[in-house]
Protein backbone atom coordinates (compact mmCIF):
# COMPACT_ATOMS: atom_id res chain seq x y z
CA UNK A 1 0.00 0.00 0.00
CA UNK A 2 1.47 3.25 -1.06
CA UNK A 3 -0.96 6.18 0.56
CA UNK A 4 -3.94 5.68 2.64
CA UNK A 5 -6.11 8.69 4.23
CA UNK A 6 -9.11 9.28 6.24
CA UNK A 7 -9.64 12.92 4.89
CA UNK A 8 -11.51 14.40 3.21
CA UNK A 9 -12.67 10.54 3.08
CA UNK A 10 -11.26 6.87 3.32
CA UNK A 11 -8.95 6.12 0.35
CA UNK A 12 -6.20 3.49 -0.18
CA UNK A 13 -4.19 3.68 -2.88
CA UNK A 14 -0.81 1.92 -4.72
CA UNK A 15 1.03 3.18 -7.56
CA UNK A 16 1.90 0.36 -10.55
CA UNK A 17 2.31 2.33 -12.95
CA UNK A 18 6.10 1.85 -14.76
CA UNK A 19 7.43 2.71 -18.00
CA UNK A 20 8.18 -0.80 -19.77
CA UNK A 21 5.66 -3.30 -18.37
CA UNK A 22 1.81 -3.54 -17.93
CA UNK A 23 0.25 -3.88 -14.14
CA UNK A 24 -0.67 -7.25 -13.67
CA UNK A 25 -4.26 -8.24 -14.29
CA UNK A 26 -3.74 -9.45 -10.19
CA UNK A 27 -3.38 -6.18 -8.98
CA UNK A 28 -6.74 -4.49 -9.15
CA UNK A 29 -7.91 -7.32 -6.51
CA UNK A 30 -4.98 -7.36 -4.55
CA UNK A 31 -5.95 -3.27 -3.73
CA UNK A 32 -9.42 -4.34 -3.34
CA UNK A 33 -8.37 -6.48 -0.89
CA UNK A 34 -6.09 -3.97 0.77
CA UNK A 35 -8.32 -1.23 0.51
CA UNK A 36 -11.26 -3.59 2.18
CA UNK A 37 -9.14 -4.57 5.42
CA UNK A 38 -8.18 -1.00 6.28
CA UNK A 39 -11.32 0.34 4.83
CA UNK A 40 -14.06 -2.04 6.86
CA UNK A 41 -14.95 0.75 9.09
CA UNK A 42 -15.53 3.02 7.26
CA UNK A 43 -17.40 0.87 4.75
CA UNK A 44 -19.98 -0.19 7.68
CA UNK A 45 -20.89 3.20 8.21
CA UNK A 46 -23.88 3.83 6.75
CA UNK A 47 -23.75 6.95 3.77
CA UNK A 48 -26.30 9.35 2.81
CA UNK A 49 -27.11 7.32 -0.60
CA UNK A 50 -27.62 4.59 1.66
CA UNK A 51 -30.06 6.45 3.81
CA UNK A 52 -33.63 6.15 3.26
CA UNK A 53 -34.35 9.69 4.34
CA UNK A 54 -32.32 11.56 1.74
CA UNK A 55 -33.08 11.83 -2.02
CA UNK A 56 -30.51 12.60 -4.66
CA UNK A 57 -31.05 15.73 -6.65
CA UNK A 58 -29.21 16.98 -9.32
CA UNK A 59 -29.48 20.29 -12.16
CA UNK A 60 -27.30 21.46 -14.80
CA UNK A 61 -25.66 25.20 -14.05
CA UNK A 62 -22.43 26.83 -15.82
CA UNK A 63 -19.64 25.01 -15.70
CA UNK A 64 -18.01 28.62 -14.41
CA UNK A 65 -20.32 28.41 -11.41
CA UNK A 66 -19.92 24.71 -10.37
CA UNK A 67 -16.27 25.14 -10.31
CA UNK A 68 -16.59 27.87 -8.27
CA UNK A 69 -19.06 25.58 -6.26
CA UNK A 70 -16.68 23.22 -5.73
CA UNK A 71 -13.65 25.53 -5.06
CA UNK A 72 -15.61 27.20 -2.32
CA UNK A 73 -16.60 23.76 -0.41
CA UNK A 74 -13.02 22.76 -0.63
CA UNK A 75 -11.52 25.47 0.84
CA UNK A 76 -14.47 25.20 3.62
CA UNK A 77 -13.69 22.07 3.81
CA UNK A 78 -17.35 21.20 3.70
CA UNK A 79 -19.19 18.56 1.43
CA UNK A 80 -21.01 19.28 -1.85
CA UNK A 81 -24.29 17.49 -0.28
CA UNK A 82 -23.96 19.94 2.65
CA UNK A 83 -23.43 22.98 0.89
CA UNK A 84 -26.70 21.96 -1.65
CA UNK A 85 -28.87 21.19 1.41
CA UNK A 86 -28.15 24.63 2.97
CA UNK A 87 -28.44 26.35 0.05
CA UNK A 88 -31.89 24.58 -1.09
CA UNK A 89 -33.21 25.63 2.56
CA UNK A 90 -32.12 29.25 1.94
CA UNK A 91 -34.28 29.34 -1.32
CA UNK A 92 -37.00 27.09 -0.08
CA UNK A 93 -37.00 29.71 2.56
CA UNK A 94 -37.13 32.83 0.61
CA UNK A 95 -39.87 30.84 -1.42
CA UNK A 96 -42.19 30.46 1.49
CA UNK A 97 -42.07 34.23 2.11
CA UNK A 98 -42.51 34.99 -1.03
CA UNK A 99 -45.88 33.16 -1.26
CA UNK A 100 -46.91 34.30 1.96
CA UNK A 101 -46.54 37.89 1.13
CA UNK A 102 -48.40 37.11 -1.83
CA UNK A 103 -50.93 35.50 -0.11
CA UNK A 104 -51.49 38.62 2.53
CA UNK A 105 -51.45 40.97 -1.07
CA UNK A 106 -54.62 39.00 -2.34
CA UNK A 107 -56.61 39.17 0.82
Amino acid sequence: MDFYCEYPYPMVGECKATKSEKVPDGTPAQLLKIGMNHLRKARDVATKRDDPNYSQVSGYIPKAKALKFKVACTALQTTQSDALDEAISLWLEKQQSLMSKEDKESA
